[in-house]
């Protein structure tokens, strides 16, 4: 694909740009193709059902697959139907799973949700001394937008400047004049006849547009066009038509947005951009022209210009938030300015933005996020448009002093248990769009939230003892899945784990002390609180006296890492080249390497280590598992519905294992 963008040179500015004829894209940066994952397409179908594509690193999006047939499809966006079954299963100390397995399409986890399902009760998670469920601090690349969000009123033009000069020094627009715009891309061809002068349409109307601003490339464009203004029009306040045919403000602004992000071309999205621009030129009514700002700063995060309009949007807006008397219309041309740069980078949005979303934009705020933990507790994190789901892994990470972050994950539950891993590369708010598509709203009528981010364990390696944070949080979810019984182990493994878990609570052991009041909420679900099981639990825990707190919380995961299937994560597969397996699988994978269960007895048929796989790769439907060494291989082929999910878990232990042998 790298090879399919030509550099060219705008014969006005001498500026290179890149163009991709096949993809009929625009950008001033190059596409790397040689970064990682920069030839993965991923296969994804709109709100409507129809299909496109797009590459998250090089945030390109194409309606003909560019890999010829071999796109992944979205793990994200198979059907409800395919992923609402959570994994039921149980986990054995032995070399078989015990319990019993439900299809899941999302993939199957041995890990436990729990009490964000209202399990057991569970103790808080205390890092550092303090509980997490406060709000988190801001990051700093918010902090301009907060800033814009709290500024008084009535030094709104003080501090507006203010923010403006530390902005980076902008090269110089003033070329890029709006009218010269106008004059070379606007269709000035008569319209029945009469004469039509570029001023007319370069400054606000109330009546409709009866046809697109700029000469469009095809018919079905410049219908789209008309579409979209008559949505400004409603969002602003400024619609003639008939009453009962007027959207609300927020449905309208999707509208737009949905224009703009659903496999439009360049020149259409600069043509809502023009009519944005239009309407806040020479406006009448100032409560109408702020609303066209909202609006714009709306627009510019969820989508970025077309190159060539580029620097004439930035002029405009810059002029604004520079000259205008308004200290509101200021206030969101800068805020319009500070997601402009931030939206370039990201690229275009694959979702239209939630109504949250839409609202907390408006006011010019970030959309607050909980993001859960295994125990149900949370803390509320910032997201902005070009959030992604690695930023705010890395910004729960440092709100937790977590040194090595790459074990964990922000994985997506469902009301239904369902869970999914999300990809880094994946934008927060797009996620929260999907649910809105879903349910119609992520949250239900009672404002119980359906679906979460959770913070949680993804790789079940050997964590560093010195790493305090990621130790505690993998200690409190080993307890977790244990006392839920996701682990089910022997009476032996019972008194161990137990006694650790209550130095690591307690301290010393004291006859008098809580414990044995409590003794009962430590078991797991599996075994009866027994007198003889508890005078056993008492006496192990007595022998941990002088044992601290880490000390316990580190004995307690080395005792279950050692169990063969801690930490699997389950796929079902079909073998696509070996006979001996039966016709359907599961494929795991843990820290020990990738084992392939039979499901009806749960037992393992075979067991490949780390040092044994040499490779792996995926297409659309199937997943392969190179075998062997450098003299000799074998490929295992694997038809599933998750190929890409797979070969992500298994590329990030693979390079996990790898880091940790060196």
């Amino acid at each position: 694909m790298a090879d399919d963008w030509v550099e060219k040179t705008d014969p006005r500015t001498g500026r290179i740009y890149y163009y991709n004829k096949a993809l009929k894209q625009t950008s001033w940066h190059k596409p790397d193709a040689s970064a990682k994952g920069a030839e993965t397409w991923v296969e994804k179908t709109d709100k409507n059902g129809k299909r496109f594509y797009y590459n998250p690193i090089t945030k390109v999006r194409s309606m003909v697959d560019p890999t010829g047939g071999f796109a992944v499809p979205d793990g994200r966006a198979l059907k409800k139907s395919q992923r609402t079954s959570a994994f039921k299963g149980r986990v054995s100390r032995g070399s078989s799973f015990s319990g019993s397995f439900s299809g899941r399409a999302r993939g199957m986890s041995t890990e436990s949700m729990g009490s964000i399902a209202g399990g057991r009760k569970r103790q808080s998670i205390n890092l550092h001394n303090s509980v997490i469920i406060h709000e988190a601090p801001t990051e700093d690349r918010f902090a301009k937008l907060k800033a814009l969000a709290n500024v008084d009123d009535s030094h709104s033009s003080i501090d507006v400047d203010a923010m403006a000069s530390q902005l980076e020094p902008e090269e110089d627009l003033s070329q890029y004049d709006w009218e010269n715009w106008g004059t070379q891309h606007f269709n000035l061809k008569k319209l029945k006849r009469k004469p039509v002068h570029v001023d007319e349409l370069l400054r606000w109307t109330n009546m409709p547009i009866k046809r697109a601003l700029q000469t469009m490339s095809h018919p079905k464009l410049d219908k789209k066009a008309q579409n979209s203004f008559k949505y400004i029009q409603m969002f602003m306040g400024e619609f003639t038509g008939p009453a009962s045919k007027a959207l609300p403000q927020s449905e309208a602004a999707r509208a737009v947005l949905k224009i703009a992000i659903d496999d439009s071309p360049d020149e259409l999205r600069d043509e809502i951009f023009c009519q944005m621009l239009k309407q806040v030129t020479n406006n009448p009514n100032p409560t109408n022209e702020l609303k066209g700002w909202q609006l714009i700063a709306l627009a510019v995060g969820a989508f970025p210009p077309g190159v060539f309009f580029e620097p004439f949007l930035r002029r405009y807006v810059d002029e604004t938030r520079g000259n205008t008397r308004d200290a509101e219309v200021q206030k969101y041309a800068q805020y319009a300015k500070l997601r402009l740069d931030m939206s370039i980078q990201a690229g275009p949005r694959s979702k239209v933005p939630c109504d949250e979303e839409i609202a907390a934009t408006l006011n010019r705020k970030a959309v607050s996020i909980p993001v859960f933990f295994v125990n149900g507790q949370e803390v509320k994190m910032q997201a902005e448009t070009w959030t992604s789901v690695g930023d705010l892994k890395d910004a729960v990470s440092k709100l937790l002093h977590i040194n090595d972050n790459a074990i964990f994950c922000i994985s997506e539950v469902g009301e239904d248990m369902s869970e999914y891993a999300l990809p880094d590369t994946e934008r927060v708010l797009d996620v929260l769009s999907d649910w809105e598509e879903e349910y119609g709203s992520y949250k239900s009528p009672k404002d119980i939230i359906r679906n979460k981010f959770v913070f949680k364990l993804r790789l079940f390696v050997e964590i560093d003892p010195t790493d305090d944070a990621a130790v505690d949080l993998a200690y409190f979810q080993a307890v977790h899945d244990v006392t839920d019984s996701r682990y089910p182990c022997s009476e032996t493994d019972c008194i161990r784990l137990v006694a650790l878990q209550a130095q690591e609570m307690y301290g010393n052991f004291s006859p008098n002390g809580p414990f044995g009041d409590e003794f009962e909420q430590f078991l797991p679900g599996s075994f009866e609180a027994s007198a003889p099981l508890k005078h056993q639990v008492m006496q192990e825990y007595e022998s941990l006296a002088g044992m601290d707190k880490k000390t316990a919380k580190l004995e307690y995961l080395k005792y279950v890492q050692e169990w063969p299937s801690y930490g699997c994560q389950v796929f079902p597969v079909s073998p696509e080249n070996n006979p001996e397996y039966p016709t359907d699988i599961y494929l795991a994978v843990n820290a020990r390497g990738v084992f392939i269960i039979d499901p009806p007895t749960k037992e393992f048929l075979s067991e490949f280590k780390w040092d044994q796989i040499m490779n792996w790769g995926n297409s659309d439907e199937t997943f392969c598992l190179v075998l062997g060494d450098y003299l000799q291989q074998a490929k295992l082929w694997f038809r599933t519905e998750q190929p890409l999910d797979i070969k992500r878990l298994v590329e990030a232990y693979g390079i996990r294992i790898k880091k940790d042998r060196t």
